[in-house]
Parts: structure tokens; C-alpha cells; sequence
């Protein structure tokens, strides 16, 4: 199931790394609109620091690793810039994704279809290619839905991130979403939805009057 591969991974997020998820999913809910060139470009050094020291790892070079985490982090950053619609387009492309997948495999369970949720595949295909075209057609609503669709999920991480680290609370904390997998997808749209009205809220407020 998709939430034992999401909680092995947050198992190994470091406690600075889950603090900067946590901060960075509260500004996306509430002003993902105004500031979502910075939450690409921070985007792009997460994922970019994340494969360099993979592949630092992956050479079996611990001290080279930290080295292309970081090159790779501000090459990535670089890159993105100038090609934010394109980076804004990959990021929903990427979120519906993993939406579709969840949702998809969610269902087919809850439903007690495991043929279909084998085939999850398909729900993240369709999320992939609908998140990703419509972020070039109607660029600012998707923008905000982008937004808050990641910081919703960021903060779901960074908090689940934190709570894999105590001891006491990591076993409740892995029966309860391994019990109801459905719980953490409509967690993270209950706060996504939120956070798009807030974006929406706040965009609609005439700017201040010049003094």
C-alpha cells in the first residue's frame, strides 16, 4: 500500500528537513498565490538536494554526497527560474499524480478490490495529465490549487515527520493510518481546501492605499 512506502520514507526525514516542510506547507496554504515563485524555487532545492546526495550515496561516497546536495539543490533552483510556468505545470503534474494514485488505490481497498487497486497506475496517469495541462490553461487558479494541494501535504508530512520520531507515539501513529488509509488523503484536502480559500480570500483583497 501506498501509506507503508509514504511512512518508510518520513521514518528517515531529518528533524530540520520536517521543520522546513512544515513551514513551507503554512505558507503555501495561506499565501501560495503571492509567494509561489519562492515555494518552486524551494521545490527545486529539496528535490534537487535530495538526488544529489542519493547519488552521492549511491557511490558510496558520504563526504561527496553532502558536496551534490548542495550543487545540486542551487543548479536545480537556477534551472527552475526561468522556466516557472513550466515548473509550476511539472509540480501539478507531479501532485496529481500522487493524488490520483491515493485516491485510486484508496477507494479500490475500501472497496475490497485488489485486482483494481493494483492498477493504481491509471489513477495516477489521469491526475498527471489533468493537473499538468491545466496548470498552462488557467494559470492563477491552478497556481492556488497547486499550492495548496502541496502545502497541505507538506504540513501533513512535517507533522507526521515529527511524530515518527517519538518513540511512544510512532507505533499508534502507523496502526492508525495503516487501519484507515483513507484518513491521511482526506486530512490533506480538508487543509488543501482551506488553504485554497484562503489563497483565494486574499488575492480578491484591493491592495493598500498609497499614502
Amino acid at each position: 500500500m501506498y501509506i507503508d512506502r509514504y511512512l518508510t520514507h518520513l521514518t528517515n526525514v531529518p528533524p530540520l528537513t520536517a521543520l522546513l516542510l512544515l513551514a513551507a506547507g503554512v505558507a503555501s496554504l495561506i499565501w501560495g498565490w503571492r509567494v509561489f515563485k519562492g515555494l518552486v524555487v524551494f521545490d527545486a532545492l529539496l528535490v534537487g538536494a535530495y538526488g544529489g546526495y542519493g547519488l552521492g550515496m549511491w557511490l558510496e561516497q558520504p563526504d561527496l554526497a553532502v558536496v551534490l546536495a548542495v550543487v545540486g539543490g542551487v543548479v536545480l533552483a537556477a534551472v527552475v527560474w526561468p522556466l516557472m510556468k513550466f515548473a509550476v505545470s511539472v509540480i501539478g503534474a507531479l501532485l496529481g499524480s500522487a493524488l490520483g494514485l491515493i485516491v485510486w488505490e484508496t477507494i479500490a481497498r475500501q472497496a475490497q478490490q485488489p485486482q483494481l487497486a493494483d492498477m493504481a497506475w491509471i489513477g495516477a496517469l489521469i491526475g498527471l495529465i489533468t493537473m499538468g495541462l491545466l496548470a498552462f490553461v488557467i494559470f492563477k487558479s491552478m497556481v492556488m490549487v497547486i499550492m495548496a494541494l502541496q502545502g497541505a501535504f507538506f504540513v501533513a508530512s512535517g507533522l507526521l515527520a515529527m511524530a515518527m520520531r517519538v518513540e511512544g507515539l510512532r507505533p499508534s501513529v502507523v496502526a492508525e493510518l495503516q487501519a484507515r488509509p483513507y484518513l491521511l488523503p482526506a486530512v490533506v484536502l480538508v487543509l488543501a481546501a482551506l488553504g485554497l480559500i484562503c489563497q483565494y480570500t486574499k488575492s480578491t483583497e484591493p491592495p493598500p492605499a498609497k499614502k
